[in-house]
């Protein structure tokens, strides 16, 4: 009997051991488990195919960047680009003292506007890519400053009846808008560019606004075919700012000795490249495509904010966080991009029309009526490889816009993205008339 009983005490015994071996040998593998998922990296994704190549420009002391470091010395007011902004409606005595305390700067400008806009670069292909600093983020406040002190400029311009050098100057800022999305520093200066190309098309609206000679609308269009945005320029961008991605990565983690846990630079990587290769892709297509890379965007942002919140306790989910953060643009380049193509391909249309009016002493009642004698083809529209449309009736020129339904050119404002349409009043008809009085009425000296 107590054999037996020393018989099953013994299995008892092994039992323990057994279930002992078997928790430690399950919590080492788990362990280790964890440790590789929390470790481990993917392997380097093949960014190849969208790794830009840089050309050098003017190199590091190029006029641009020669322009930006000797904004700092002649800048007199730090709130320049709000002022600026302000006064485009200030009184006439207002805007005079505004420019008066900023003749070094604006001097500046006339010597960078002398200069070749291929030879500029930002400072950013300059600094081994090391993400975006506190001076490149100085270079671009000080591009709006200046693009809105010489658009206040041109508007004194107007006031005083110099519609030539008005138009000049917003000539000038069209060309420096371009040349800002050619300098090869990612994507926040592309938005830079196009946004100063579109203070120069509002003066340019403004300058000829009254213009009854068809010589300057024809040279205006001339110019602005040559000046429109293109998709190339924004690809690089993107290119360049997915380089700049995986240089601020390296420079996280070199920082940061103890984040190896919680961010993988290579998971990271190739997360961004499967939202960004799409958009891509869809820029050599057209602007439908663009719309739905652009939406696919979108769907995988919505995806990302509405995991659970235990799911954000992932091995990357600092690498995905940032890709996401990195990469937002793309929510507003696309249809930023297609709306920049339309406000300029609509000023074009919109010079022929006026031609045409000054011409016959009357409006087209179809676009075809501008055929060739006054523009060799209708402009396409960019939403929908389209020529853009007119409505004789209202007078405005229109793209459907993103929705992807012609509405007849339903919209509340001129060039508003919400649309449901996008476009513009015709700029020496009523409504144009009655919209700039509205808006951009000057204040009378007392």
């Amino acid at each position: 009997m107590s054999d037996l009983l020393a018989s099953i005490e013994a299995e008892k015994h092994r039992d323990r051991q057994r279930w002992r071996w078997f928790i430690i040998t399950t919590a080492i593998g788990l362990l280790v488990t964890l440790a590789y998922a929390f470790l481990h990296d993917d392997p380097p994704p093949d960014d190849a195919a969208i790794t830009p190549t840089f050309t050098p420009g003017g190199g590091p002391q190029n006029p641009l960047i020669r322009f930006i470091e000797g904004s700092e010395s002649l800048l007199v007011d730090s709130e320049i680009s709000f002022e600026a902004l302000a006064l485009t409606i200030g009184t006439e005595d207002e805007q005079k003292r505004h420019l008066a305390k900023n003749t070094a700067f604006i001097n500046a400008w006339d010597n960078l506007m002398l200069s070749d806009p291929a030879t500029w670069r930002s400072p950013l292909q300059f600094s081994s890519l090391q993400s975006t600093t506190e001076s490149d983020n100085t270079f671009l406040i000080r591009l709006q400053d200046i693009s809105r002190l010489i658009r206040m400029k041109g508007h004194l311009l107007i006031r005083q009846g110099d519609h030539v050098q008005a138009t000049n100057l917003a000539q000038q800022l069209i060309r420096f808008g371009k040349g800002i999305t050619q300098t090869q520093g990612g994507i926040m200066y592309w938005l830079v560019g196009i946004t100063q190309q579109h203070l120069g098309l509002q003066l340019l609206e403004h300058s000829l606004a009254t213009c009854s000679d068809p010589q300057p609308l024809r040279a205006a269009n001339d110019f602005l075919q040559v000046l429109e945005p293109s998709v190339q320029d924004l690809q690089l961008s993107l290119k360049i700012s997915h380089l700049d991605t995986k240089s601020m990565l390296d420079l996280f983690l070199a920082q940061n000795a103890n984040s190896h846990w919680q961010l993988r630079k290579n998971r990271t990587l190739r997360f961004e490249l499967s939202l960004l290769h799409p958009f891509l892709d869809a820029l050599n297509e057209s602007g439908p495509a663009i719309l739905a890379a652009q939406q696919h965007y979108r769907q995988a942002t919505e995806d990302w904010d509405e995991q659970p919140w235990f799911s954000r306790f992932n091995p990357n989910a600092t690498g995905y966080g940032r890709s996401m953060f990195n990469i937002a643009a793309i929510d507003r380049v696309g249809t930023g991009a297609l709306h920049s193509m339309t406000y300029f391909r609509i000023t074009r249309l919109m010079l022929a029309i006026r031609r045409h009016e000054l011409d016959h002493q009357k409006l087209p009642s179809s676009l075809t009526e501008l055929i060739p004698a006054y523009i060799p083809q209708i402009p396409l529209d960019p939403f929908d490889n389209q020529p853009l449309r007119w409505n004789p009736i209202t007078q405005r020129i229109y793209s459907i816009s993103a929705d992807q339904a012609d509405n007849n050119g339903s919209f509340k404002q001129p060039l508003a993205f919400k649309g449901p349409d996008f476009g513009m009043f015709y700029w020496w008809g009523a409504e144009a008339i009655a919209f700039r009085q509205k808006t951009f009425t000057p204040r009378s000296n007392p």
